[in-house]
């Protein structure tokens, strides 16, 4: 979705190919919505999201769902603003699998300030229910993301409130019982967070906006318990940009996410790091015209490339520019890491295969994992270069693993093209 532009200039809902052609606007918001700020969600029939502006009389944003041909556009439920069920949301919805929709606004509710409120609705829009009205120190205020789970819990940040005023981490039950805040941002720990949270094992990683050692945002990680709380990278305003206004990406090595300004460029940046805090690494700096630049929200994988988009930038007419849809990978063949280890994967040009070559004296099984974890193939390999069939892989990012008895010895990512 784009939040202006469009026959009304409040947005609109379009789709792309993977390689740049197809654009085709499905839909632009008008009337009873717009402004949309967050993204979409499906079922598997029908797309859903949420506008901030301009639903029903009370211009509070409504819930809509459409089919992805475009067709079937339904406004399910309008948000009434102050004392009733909130308004401005400006994240997305989080999906069930079965009944209801979750999600945020950022503002009102029945607090006399209007700090936002946490609900579900069903899918067909009947079914409303708040779970929680935000209350500053009590649960944090204004949240600007979205609402991930875990089966029982729902996990979120507030942009602000909490015992300090710079957000907190929460977590509250699908049935809206046991809220609880999991921490608090002061700004020398972070703050201010506008994106989302993901989920790997038992933690919780995310960034925020501001604060950290350099007031300029960092990347964190924090047990789903409370505990752990560990700011893993500090961002910088000449060397890794500034302002991360989205949520991160992870390939089951690295994660992935981007910056909302400066760099080298002063546009912004997408970056990788492993979720130890090492490997930091600016994958490209947005360069304003010819790429896009100050980019929001959140990256996608597909086939091996990271796709994103910009809120500025390119060659529309805007001022400043209208944005980009962009896709970030190398050249056919294999990639891998910057990283020295005891084995190195690199293309082998006469075929569609890849090759390693280990430096340990002893006999090695080789795994092939996809992102998700599941075993593609497993080979036994010798020191020295063998030849490893990456013909029978689609396009896609895996992580390669040796391992001997002693278990895993180290592991690193390869992209198939």
């Amino acid at each position: 979705m784009t939040d202006v532009g469009g026959k009304n200039n409040v947005g609109t809902i379009f789709k792309i190919k993977t390689d740049g052609t197809g654009y085709d606007t499905l839909m632009s918001f008008g009337g009873k919505s717009g402004n949309p700020e967050g993204s979409l969600i499906s079922d598997g029939t029908y797309l859903y999201g949420m506008t901030s502006k301009g639903a029903g009389t009370y211009d509070a944003g409504n819930i809509f769902k459409i089919k992805p041909d475009g067709t079937g556009y339904t406004d399910i439920f309008d948000f009434t603003g102050q004392n009733a069920n909130g308004e401005t949301p400006y994240g997305s919805l989080y999906y069930d699998g079965t009944t209801y929709l979750y999600g945020m606004t950022s503002t009102s509710g029945v607090s006399t300030n209007g700090y936002g409120v946490i609900f579900k609705i069903k899918t067909d829009g009947t079914g409303y229910v708040q779970l929680q009205d935000l209350s500053s120190l009590t649960t944090g205020a204004n949240p600007q993301g979205s609402l991930i789970s875990d089966g029982t819990y729902l996990y979120g940040m507030t942009r602000s409130g909490g015992n300090a005023g710079y957000g907190t981490v929460f977590k509250i039950k699908t049935d809206g019982t046991k809220d609880t805040v999991l921490f608090n941002f002061n700004y020398t720990n972070g703050g201010n967070p506008y994106g989302d949270l993901i989920s790997i094992g038992n933690y919780l990683y995310g960034m925020t906006f501001t604060g950290g050692l350099n007031g300029s945002g960092n990347i964190f990680k924090i047990k789903n318990d409370g505990t752990g709380f560990t700011d893993l990278y500090d961002f910088t305003y000449f060397g890794s940009g500034i302002n991360p206004y989205g949520s991160l990406l992870y390939d089951g090595t690295f994660l992935y996410g981007m910056t909302y300004s400066s760099g080298a460029s002063i546009y912004g940046t997408l970056f990788k790091i492993k979720t130890d805090g090492t490997g930091y690494d600016t994958l490209m700096s947005f360069l304003g015209t010819p790429n896009g630049s100050g980019p929001r929200g959140s990256l996608i994988s597909v086939g091996g490339f990271l796709y994103g988009m910009t809120g500025f930038g390119g060659t529309g007419i805007c001022s400043g520019g209208c944005g980009t849809i962009f896709k970030y990978g190398g050249v056919a063949g294999i990639e891998e890491n910057k990283e020295i280890l005891d084995f190195t994967v690199y293309p082998n040009p006469a075929s569609n295969n890849f090759v390693i070559d280990i430096t340990a004296n002893e006999k090695q099984v080789l795994q092939v994992f996809d992102v998700t974890g599941k075993l593609m193939l497993t080979q036994i390999v010798q020191t020295g270069k063998t030849n490893i069939e990456a013909s029978k892989l689609t396009n896609g990012i895996y992580n390669v693993c040796l391992s001997n008895d002693n278990g895993i010895i180290n592991k690193r990512l390869v992209i198939v093209r």
